[in-house]
Formats: structure tokens, C-alpha cells, sequence
């Protein structure tokens, strides 16, 4: 093997550490195999390749390694690693370079340049988001160096993928399909989505990515292919969707909602709130106020439900994103300076938005809960805003296992190292000086004999963000890393990962700490959330449309509506989402992150039409919300309590307030069911302590007219309210002023007076009396 040549062309194409695991792993086949450049001029690595098959039925079925190379951990992915490996060598020996014919790896603009021939294609491009722009230059490369060929179709919003000649009008087979409409693709073949674990609806590009990256001896049937770039190959003649009654289409885009609930106090607006984000979640209501209130702390626990309250205070900065003082953290980073920094922190509703968009739809069947009494651990893979970190986190995710820093060039392989007291003399042999807290020493620990196989790891992005969560199924292993760094790994089922970071705080209570790898307190650790995002992020599982969420806005018209929503006031409308036909992003001022607001993220408002009306709302937001009323339901108010008409008193109150103010300063019905209309007394109370209240409130203390409401006698009360004279103590002959106090003890017969059903007393003239 030559593997100097080997190496330049890695290091030419790939990552450090990619260009590391791959020489380890070429070796390897080497040992077992002989001399690969042998074997390639014999019949292209054909026979190796073929002893190194082994599918998801073998693994089932726990067939034995039928390679000729020891393999002692997971067999389906060592081998499904090996024959990378083997592509990789044929593409060395075959002159190929990742993407670009001429020595190096294209850049995204080059082979963005390669698809765009048609006009379809450059309007879908133009709207992507970054993770749809990441997922795709990700699709792109994968299939290209797999030998599959690009090319565009008469249809003017598909661009496909499989096998095709130049020159040919039709393509020899098809492999998968995009729709630039949709912004998903599906796999053409029953067998191939079987292989690949896809549903037989259209996915997400990152979800087919993911799939890819999984399950590569998919593609090796196009290995050694010609791997044409669409501006080689002219356009297929299909002129329909190749799609017939037995294959699927892709899944039909969520139509997100933009809502504002108003009405008066007490409508029920809480509640209606609550039933509509549940059933926004694609959930059944239930008829049971406290199993709805039940379903809805679980929705908001797992994160699917976020709630957020306006005020004349609120900005921009507490809704999207704002810079943050952030303390500096001893960590891991010696030359780290101690005060704090100024650092983009996300809103409410970026955090929600950001959670909506990384998640991949509902997995089939029952999702398995996460094991709670499972150690989890947090642990850092590189830097990801670090391009020369970068390298290790995505070939940890592409290769499946998680990798340490500390512990220099020791192979801690051998079972002695099973105590804290061998790891440290073993350590100080070489550096006698070194302490006990020592990172090498304590991190390794951690690393090697802490985590167990089926403990859980969570990948940090610094200490507020995370980017990954995953299994541990294999034991420690000695891989040297390149510059005798990285050399320490643990084999790992990656549960969820993505290409955008998501904030702790969904998933645990406290700031992450900064060392490398630790064991997190299982008690702070938001379980229901960590299992929504894994449960959402299942590459084996993911099915159909992203799961909807839904972002709650109380008191919408108390806070500068363009204040803060700023430029998103565009981005949040139906046809700007994300994945629609007009969809937009922005740049974010501080993170300067391209943004845009998913489609399954649906946004309910409320707002209470005593503090303002909705025609003074701000005319941007009137356009881009529906607009639903609650107004007060006196049928929902039992007719009689005891001997108080209670539906005709609220709605004898409510036809007196519509007449002095306006229809928007009513009761609503609420405040007289459940607790507050059970009898003569809570029904008093409901009067006393929020009615009469909210009286003095719209009539800004103007007693003359709450009395009138109440149908109180003018200048005497008696029912309700009292009303004493103040003479003029100075002396003056001014005239008398009133003064009104609520009664601590309401007539008997108050409510009949209210409505007109009885006389306010005996001696008050038939003009008094009458209503």
C-alpha cells in the first residue's frame, strides 16, 4: 500500500482526523488483505469489498464478521467504516478528488455553480436557511464521492440523482428525488429506503444526510461510477413526477398558524389558549379541564410549548437575541482571561424557533423512554465557532464515537488502568510533578472507567449551548490522533445531533462546566425535554412532517410590537416560513446567524381588549395574525344559583356596560363558573373582589356610573354600594360631595334589584324604581 500517497490525498480532501482514522483503518485492511495497490490492479478492491458486506438483517440476526480483519466492537459499523475506507482508496487510486476534478475540495459556491442551470433551482437555493445549506452541500459531496450522478429533469422544481450517461436522454436509474417546492426528497426504491431506515414519505435533507452517513454500503453498488456534476449532463426527458400510486409523495408541508385570541377579562381565554396550542400539537383535546392542564404542562415540559408574556418593557433583545455579560469559566483553555465578555444570548422565541426547525418528525410506534437512572455525561468535542476544531467534532459523528484530549500518547487499553491508582502512577511515571486534580489523570478516569457502556453523553457548544446527544456502546480504545493528540475514543450510537446548537437550558437546569468530560447532575437534567429533541432527532426513527411546536404570546398588545419583533415581523408570515414558496431568512444583528422561522412553529397571542383595542394594534401585525373573539357566553352560566338569576345578572351588567363605554369593557362569563359562582357567598365575592373592581377601573373611579351598572339608587346605594354625604369643611356653602364604599355585606335582595326584578326601596319614586 502506498500509503504516503494515500495520506496527501486524505490530507488534500479531508480533515485531520479523518485523514487519521482512515490510515489506521487502511492499515488494518492491509494486515488482512495484503498489499491494497495489488488488489486494486487485480479487480478494484472488488473481493474486498464484498467480504466486508454486512447488512441490518446480519446484524439482527448477530451473524459472525465475515472479514478477514479482528474486529471486536460493533460489527455493522466497523464494517460499514471499512468499506468507506475501500471507496476511498479507489478514489485515491482512481485520481478522484472530493468533488473537484482539478486537485482539492470544491467549495459549496463551486458546486452550488454545478446545479444551477435552472431557475427553479436557484429560487429554492435562495430562500435556505443554514442547516438547509449545510444539508445540502452535505447531500451533494456524499453521493458524488460514491460515484453518483447529478442531473436536472425537464420538471423545472426537481433535481435528481442515480446513474446517467452524458448524452442520454433518460437516466439508467433513478435514486433520489428533490423537490424544490417541498424542500424534501425521497428515495426512489422500497429496497433502498429500507436500507437506508426512511419512511415511505419524503424526508429532510438533513434527515436523508443523516441516513447516508449511516448506512453507506447503500451506495456501494455506484462505487467507481462516473459521479457527474448536472452542468455535464444534459437534462432527463421526464416530464412528470415519476412518482405512480405505489411510491410515496413527499409529506404535505405544515401550514403554520398565526393567531390572536382577544376579548374582554374573564372569557376563558387562558383556557382556550391552552386547547388550542394542544391541539396545534396535533393532540386530542381532551373535555377535562384538568387532563387538558395535564397535557399541557407535558407538551410545555418536553419544550414542544413555549410561553412567553408581553410588557411595556420588553425588547427585542429578551424576544430574539440580545448580548449577555458572560463570566468566564475556568475550563480547559489556559490561555482563557479572567472578567466577562459580551455574548449573543437567544430569546424566547429564537430558542423555540431554533428547537422547531432540528426537529425530524415523529417517530413510528411507541418511542422508547430514556432510562432515567442512567449516568449522563457532558463532554466536549471541539469548538464549533474553531474551524481547526471543527474537524473532530463532525468525524466523531461521522465515525461514531466520542474522543479525548487529555491522556497523551498512553495506550490505557490494559485492565490494570480499571483503578484511579493506576492511572496516576502510570501518568507520573512520565510527568512526576503532576497533581491530583491533573486533567489527564482526572479526565481519563471520567472518560475511561466513569462512563459505562449505556451511559448517556451530551455533546456542549461552550457552556450554554448543546449540539449533540449520544449512547455509549463500546469500550475505551487507543486510536492515535494526528500530532499525538485525540488519541483516546469510546464507541457511540449518536441519539440526535444537528448542525444548529440548541440552548442547555431545554435539557438541564445548570451552565455547563468547561472541562472536558464530567458526569451531570441527573436531578437538573430536564428528562421529558431530552427525550422530546432525541425522540425528534431519531434518524432511525424519524417519520413524516417535523413534529409542530407552538410559541405563546400573553398580553401581545401591551409591549412596541415592532420593537420587538423587528425585521422578523416578515419572517413569522405563512408564505415567508421556512421550506414555503416565499420563504426568507435575515442575518441576526448580533450573532449574525442567518435566521428564518420554521413552518411547524405556530404562534398564538392574546390579548386583553380592556387595555387596548385591537384597532389600535399595530397594522404590520393586524396582517400577518388571524383574529379570533372570545367574547362573554352568558349560556355558559347556569341560569339560577340558589335564588340568583345569575345568566340574566351578567347579562343585564354587560348590556349597561356596552351602553356607557363600549363592547369590549364586558365581564366575561368565566368569573362566575367553577369556584366563583358555586353559591350566594362566592358569588359576593366574585362581585366584591373582581367585578366592582374592574367597574371602578373603566369608569376611572367615576362611582355615579359603577352605581348605574349595578343599578344602584343615584346618590344612595343601598344594594351594593353605600353612598355618603361630605359637607364642606371650611364652611364655604359648597356643595355636597359623595362618597361610595362597596357594602361589606350585599342585600338580600341585591341581585333582583341589579337586573330590575325587584324595587330598590319603599320610599323611592316610580322613576327611581324603573330600570
Amino acid at each position: 500500500m502506498n500509503e504516503t500517497g494515500f495520506r496527501t490525498w486524505l490530507e488534500a480532501n479531508y480533515g485531520a482526523n479523518t485523514v487519521a482514522t482512515k490510515l489506521s483503518e487502511a492499515r488494518q485492511l492491509a494486515k488482512a488483505y495484503g498489499d491494497l495497490d495489488v488488489l486494486y490492479d487485480e479487480d478494484g478492491l472488488a473481493s474486498v469489498m464484498e467480504s466486508l458486506r454486512y447488512s441490518a438483517a446480519d446484524k439482527a440476526e448477530n451473524r459472525p464478521n465475515p472479514s478477514k480483519v479482528p474486529l471486536t466492537s460493533d460489527l455493522y459499523r466497523d464494517l460499514s467504516n471499512l468499506r468507506t475506507t475501500v471507496n476511498y482508496y479507489r478514489n485515491y487510486r482512481g485520481g478522484k478528488t472530493s468533488g473537484s476534478g482539478e486537485g482539492g475540495v470544491m467549495t459549496n459556491d463551486e458546486i452550488l455553480q454545478r446545479f444551477s442551470g435552472k431557475p427553479g433551482f436557484n429560487e429554492w437555493c435562495a430562500g435556505w436557511s443554514a442547516p438547509d445549506r449545510a444539508a445540502f452541500f452535505r447531500v451533494a459531496r456524499a453521493l458524488h464521492d460514491a460515484g453518483v450522478d447529478w442531473y436536472h429533469v425537464n420538471l423545472e422544481r426537481q433535481v435528481r440523482c442515480g446513474r446517467k450517461k452524458k448524452n442520454a436522454l433518460d437516466a439508467n436509474e433513478v435514486f433520489m428525488v428533490i423537490s424544490t417546492i417541498k424542500g424534501s426528497c425521497w428515495v426512489r426504491k422500497a429496497p433502498d429506503r429500507a436500507a437506508l431506515g426512511l419512511p415511505e414519505v419524503g424526508v429532510s435533507l438533513a434527515q436523508f444526510a443523516d441516513a447516508i452517513e449511516a448506512h453507506p454500503e447503500t451506495l456501494d453498488r455506484f462505487v467507481g461510477g462516473t459521479a457527474y456534476w448536472p452542468d455535464e449532463l444534459s437534462p432527463d426527458t421526464a416530464t412528470e413526477d415519476e412518482e405512480d400510486s405505489s411510491e410515496p409523495s413527499a409529506p404535505t408541508m405544515i401550514e403554520p398558524t398565526n393567531l390572536i385570541l382577544y376579548g374582554p377579562p374573564g372569557t376563558g381565554k387562558t383556557y382556550a389558549t391552552a386547547a388550542e396550542a394542544v391541539r396545534l400539537c396535533g393532540e386530542v383535546v381532551p373535555d377535562d379541564r384538568d387532563q387538558l392542564m395535564r397535557l399541557y404542562r407535558s407538551l410545555h415540559q418536553k419544550g414542544r410549548i413555549a410561553f412567553v408574556t408581553f410588557h411595556q418593557n420588553f425588547s427585542y433583545e429578551d424576544f430574539v437575541e440580545g448580548l449577555r455579560p458572560v463570566t468566564s469559566s475556568v475550563g480547559e483553555d489556559a490561555n482563557q482571561s479572567a472578567g466577562f465578555s459580551l455574548q449573543p444570548q437567544d430569546g424566547i422565541f429564537k430558542l423555540i424557533a431554533d428547537l422547531a426547525a432540528s426537529n425530524r418528525g415523529k417517530a413510528v410506534g411507541d418511542t422508547p423512554t430514556i432510562d432515567r437512572n442512567r449516568k449522563i455525561f457532558k463532554m466536549s468535542l471541539g469548538r464549533s465557532w474553531a474551524s481547526e476544531d471543527d474537524a473532530i467534532y463532525q468525524d466523531a459523528i461521522r465515525g461514531g464515537y466520542v474522543v479525548l484530549g487529555w491522556g497523551g500518547e498512553v495506550d490505557w487499553s490494559d485492565p490494570r488502568y480499571d483503578a484511579w491508582e493506576a492511572i496516576k502512577e502510570r501518568w507520573r511515571q512520565d510527568h512526576p510533578d503532576a497533581s491530583g486534580n491533573d486533567p489527564n489523570m482526572s479526565q481519563m478516569y471520567t472518560f475511561r472507567i466513569g462512563m459505562q457502556i449505556g451511559s448517556l453523553v451530551v455533546i456542549s457548544d461552550g457552556n450554554r449551548k448543546f449540539r449533540a446527544v449520544g449512547e455509549i456502546t463500546g469500550p475505551y480504545q487507543f486510536v492515535p490522533g494526528p500530532n499525538g493528540e485525540y488519541n483516546h475514543r469510546r464507541a457511540v450510537r449518536w441519539l440526535w445531533h444537528s448542525d444548529e446548537s440548541l440552548p442547555r437550558e431545554l435539557i438541564y437546569e445548570k451552565e455547563l462546566s468547561q472541562v472536558s468530560a464530567y458526569q451531570m447532575n441527573s436531578r437538573h437534567v430536564n428528562w421529558d425535554g431530552l427525550e422530546q429533541i432525541v425522540a425528534g432527532g431519531d434518524d432511525a426513527k424519524a417519520r413524516g412532517a417535523p413534529e409542530p411546536f407552538v410559541l405563546i404570546i400573553d398580553e401581545i398588545n401591551r409591549a412596541n410590537i415592532s420593537k420587538v419583533f423587528g425585521e422578523l415581523i416578515t419572517l413569522i408570515e405563512t408564505d415567508k416560513r421556512l421550506g414555503m414558496l416565499n420563504a426568507l431568512t435575515v442575518r441576526l444583528p448580533y450573532s449574525k446567524q442567518e435566521f428564518g422561522v420554521p413552518a411547524n412553529l405556530h404562534i398564538i397571542g392574546t390579548m386583553n381588549t380592556a387595555d387596548r383595542s385591537i384597532a389600535q394594534l399595530d397594522t404590520a401585525l393586524r396582517r400577518r395574525f388571524d383574529f379570533r373573539e372570545l367574547a362573554p357566553d352568558v349560556r355558559k352560566v347556569p341560569e339560577k344559583v340558589g335564588d340568583i338569576p345569575l345568566r340574566r345578572v351578567l347579562e343585564v351588567i354587560n348590556d349597561r356596560i356596552e351602553y356607557l363605554v363600549d363592547r369590549e369593557h364586558r365581564i366575561g362569563h368565566a368569573f362566575f363558573l367553577g369556584q366563583g359562582g358555586r353559591d350566594r357567598e362566592a358569588i359576593d365575592t366574585t362581585m366584591r373582589n373582581k367585578v366592582i373592581p374592574l367597574l371602578q377601573e373603566y369608569f376611572f373611579e367615576d362611582w355615579s356610573r359603577v352605581a348605574s351598572v349595578l343599578g344602584e339608587r343615584p346618590g344612595k346605594g343601598g344594594a351594593f354600594l353605600e353612598c355618603r354625604k361630605l359637607r364642606d369643611p371650611t364652611g364655604s356653602g359648597n356643595e355636597d360631595r359623595e362618597s361610595w364604599s362597596v357594602l361589606p355585606r350585599f342585600a338580600s335582595d341585591a341581585y333582583d334589584r341589579l337586573i330590575g326584578k325587584a324595587p330598590a326601596a319603599t320610599d323611592l319614586s316610580n322613576d327611581e324604581a324603573s330600570e
